[in-house]
Formats: C-alpha cells, sequence, structure tokens
C-alpha cells in the first residue's frame, strides 16, 4: 500500500468514528444533556485519532515516549480516587487488547500477587483499574501495560505511590 492509499484509509475511518460519536452525541446535545466531559473527550478522541495517520508515517523507527498512568493513595485506603485514564498511539491496524502486568515494588523484584491491575483501550484511551490495595505497605509500585500477545510493545507504565 503506498502512502496516499494509506491516508484515504486512514481518513476515511477516522471521519466515520467521528461521524458516529456526532450521531451519538446529537440527541443529548438537542436535550440538553451532552456534558463539558463528554464534548472534551469527543473532541480529543477526534484529534487524535486524526494525528494519528500522520504520526504513523513519520514514527516508524522514532523513540516515542511512553505514557505513564499515575496513582497516589494513602496506606489503607480501599481504593485510588478513580480509575485512570492516559491518551495513547495504539498500533496502526485492527484494534487491539491490551493486558497488565502485575505491580512489583519499585526497585525489587517482589510482585503483589493481591492487587489486580486491568487495562482496556477504547480507541485512543488507555484505561487502567486498580483493585485490592489495602493491604500494601507505604512505597512505590510499578507495572506496565502490553499490546496482548506481544510483551516487545509496551504502550504505557503503571506507577502507583502510597503514602
Amino acid at each position: 500500500m503506498n502512502y496516499f492509499a494509506y491516508l484515504v484509509q486512514a481518513y476515511g475511518d477516522v471521519w466515520g468514528k467521528a461521524e458516529a460519536r456526532w450521531n451519538a452525541a446529537k440527541p443529548k446535545i438537542d436535550a440538553g444533556t451532552y456534558t463539558a466531559n463528554e464534548w472534551t473527550r469527543d473532541v480529543l478522541r477526534t484529534w487524535l485519532e486524526s494525528m494519528r495517520p500522520l504520526w504513523a508515517l513519520g514514527a516508524v523507527g522514532i523513540d516515542v515516549p511512553t505514557p505513564v498512568v499515575g496513582f497516589n493513595m494513602t496506606q489503607g485506603s480501599a481504593l485510588p480516587p478513580n480509575d485512570q485514564y492516559a491518551a495513547i498511539l495504539p498500533p496502526i491496524g485492527a484494534p487491539v487488547a491490551v493486558v497488565a502486568t502485575e505491580l512489583r515494588r519499585a526497585g525489587g523484584p517482589d510482585t503483589v500477587p493481591a492487587a489486580d491491575v486491568t487495562a482496556s483501550l477504547d480507541e485512543c484511551i488507555l484505561k487502567v483499574s486498580l483493585q485490592n490495595l489495602a493491604a500494601l505497605p507505604r512505597g512505590n509500585y510499578q507495572g506496565a501495560v502490553y499490546v496482548q500477545g506481544a510483551l516487545d510493545r509496551m504502550i504505557a507504565l503503571v506507577h502507583l505511590v502510597i503514602e
């Protein structure tokens, strides 16, 4: 596939997704229930999707920074305040599944088997959720999110600070 054919196909997909978001938002806008958060999410997703084909043309072989999804919590609390989200540039092509590793104490080999780390990818938005953290001692913990089946394709780091 040449560059022109790639861009035509990629931007056809971008336009289709933007149109689907508009069609989903229009009834909410008419009803007055469309929130600023929804608008921001839709605008950012459309922008990220429209930039991804251009970045992909120039990003082959370039060292792209890995996003860090950070959590801060107080020792003994059941959960961090919320799930955390990161806008990422996922691999080009069909949507991919992602998998998160277990948390490890920063600087040490000890895994934290009681903590549950889950990750999901919705277009260009990565969502990371943590569960079962109440028993963890103070410290820094880290993990990673990979493309499922390809441990050499890390797409984000997870960092948890318990104070």
